[in-house]
């Protein structure tokens, strides 16, 4: 589909985005025959059990292009190891230093502007010299959307590493995420907008960084 590009996961973070036949050069050099059968999921469920290398690269190809933009496809060895993590993106990105200064601050903005136009994203600010906070830092974004349950499927898409940028913790209502201690009850004040911060984390003296 033409209003589409695709990126991968490499150590260092997403790919810059190109275009379908590019992608599938980068799975077919990582899908190695022998090392099968693979597995196909999307958001971490299997769309595709078991299968041979060739028949398993046909299935990616065809639902990384065709189904929505943002699912996470990936695919794993038969001992679960992942071997490929893809998804498709718009092709029309953002391309704006509209925060602080603070590049993940920037390419979160970004995303939210380009996936979730129809939600209405409202910037909330990401720079406040209060302590205790990663907003003294530039490193966090709020976000209002139309409703509270726009907000909550970003919340969800976040959790679910849909997001390129590197998460450190997510607020929305009363819930609190984090990647490495999962979902939790937010006891804080009620978060009627997204709060989003970022890895790495910083303390000290005000102001931006990174």
């Amino acid at each position: 589909m033409e209003d589409r590009a695709y990126t991968w996961k490499r150590r260092d973070g997403w790919a810059s985005p190109v275009e379908l036949n590019v992608l599938m050069g980068v799975a077919s050099a990582k899908v190695v025959s022998g090392r099968g059968p693979f597995t196909l999921t999307q958001d971490g469920e299997p769309i595709a059990r078991d299968k041979p290398r060739l028949e398993v690269l046909q299935r990616f190809r065809t639902a990384i292009s065709q189904r929505d933009i943002g699912h996470v496809f990936r695919i794993r060895k038969g001992n679960g190891e992942t071997v490929l993590t893809a998804r498709a993106v718009r092709k029309e990105t953002l391309p704006i230093d509209s925060t602080n200064g603070n590049r993940h601050a920037d390419e979160f903005y970004n995303w939210v502007l380009t996936n979730y136009s129809e939600y209405h994203p409202r910037y909330a600010g990401a720079y406040v010299c209060k302590p205790s906070s990663q907003h003294a830092y530039g490193n966090a974004v709020d976000f209002f959307f139309d409703t509270l349950a726009h907000q909550d499927k970003v919340f969800d898409d976040v959790r679910a590493g849909k997001c390129p940028t590197p998460i450190a913790h997510a607020i929305s209502e009363r819930s609190i995420w984090s990647p490495t201690g999962g979902t939790h009850y937010y006891g804080g004040n009620f978060h009627a907008h997204l709060h989003v911060d970022f890895s790495p984390q910083y303390s000290g003296y005000c102001g931006v960084r990174g």
